[in-house]
């Protein structure tokens, strides 16, 4: 009886024979027939999906083999956030890779989230942090929001959420900045929780950060900063905040990071630093790197 990998290898053999290698693109391609087999289940019809590159034939023999790897884990949101998603191999364009699940529910848990809680993510990904935030509460009524920049990152988000039955998560595609920025759809928020693991190292818009956040706030150009910064500026009264952040934001001379620091000393309670190990997040990053609360 073939394993969940031996299956999803046979899967990824047959998208790559049609000349489909790109492994986000599998992953995308395999997110929406995911989400096809769980709707024709709902509803008791089928719904065959068109793939550009693979014949009607092969689509149904993916479906099948999709099919026998879920009933080997249980459920389609298990085999897409455990097994699917960690086929990428390495870190793609603007910092992006699916957060390991270990340091994801670390931070579930330091986040000590209540069902009534409002949840975000400005830099949500594949969705990792918003779905383990329901599984930890055991819940699929959680209210929350991610924003993602990546349209393709968006998709795999989306489909996560469905694939977890969290109807009251919106997934927003766009820049976090602009959107929760003065004038943005969700200017008006704050919210009791944002859990947070930012792209380090990618430049922003420093003017656009600077109208994101209230007057005199450290901005700076990089990811990171303007995105912690963004989300302590989000936070309700009592909220908390996990993020995950680079060595250089602690130790930085850079005026932005050292005001930064500054900020989050003199006007918030910075419960706990966790450096965690240096491995924490192979095979993506070997970058030292470190949880904020």
């Amino acid at each position: 009886m073939p394993s969940v990998s031996e299956l999803l290898n046979h899967i990824w053999s047959i998208f790559r024979g049609a000349g489909i290698a790109d492994e986000l693109a599998i992953i995308r391609h395999t997110a929406t027939l995911l989400v096809t087999i769980k709707r024709s289940a709902a509803t008791s019809t089928s719904n065959r999906r068109v793939i550009e590159g693979l014949d009607p034939a092969q689509v149904d023999l993916i479906i099948d083999l999709l099919r026998l790897a879920i009933s080997r884990v249980g459920d389609a949101g298990t085999l897409f956030d455990r097994h699917i998603l960690f086929r990428l191999s390495s870190m793609l364009a603007g910092g992006r890779y699916v957060t390991p699940r270990h340091v994801v529910r670390h931070m579930v848990y330091l986040s000590n989230i209540a069902p009534e809680h409002q949840i975000a993510d400005f830099a949500c990904g594949s969705g990792g942090l918003l779905i383990h935030t329901g599984d930890v509460l055991e819940r699929t009524d959680i209210t929350a929001w991610g924003i993602e920049l990546s349209p393709e990152w968006v998709t795999l988000a989306e489909a996560n959420a469905e694939l977890h039955d969290l109807s009251e998560v919106t997934i927003e595609s766009g820049n976090a900045l602009r959107i929760v920025g003065a004038g943005g759809t969700l200017a008006a928020h704050t919210f009791d929780r944002i859990l947070m693991n930012p792209p380090f190292g990618e430049k922003v818009d420093s003017a656009l950060a600077a109208q994101a956040l209230p007057p005199n706030w450290p901005s700076g150009g990089r990811s990171e900063t303007a995105l912690l910064a963004l989300a302590l500026h989000k936070l309700r009264p009592g909220g908390r905040a996990a993020v995950l952040a680079p060595t250089g934001l602690l130790f930085s001379n850079s005026a932005a990071e050292s005001a930064l620091r500054t900020n989050i000393v003199e006007q918030f309670h910075l419960e706990a630093l966790v450096t965690l190990p240096d491995d924490a997040f192979q095979p993506y990053s070997q970058l030292q790197t470190h949880l904020f609360l």
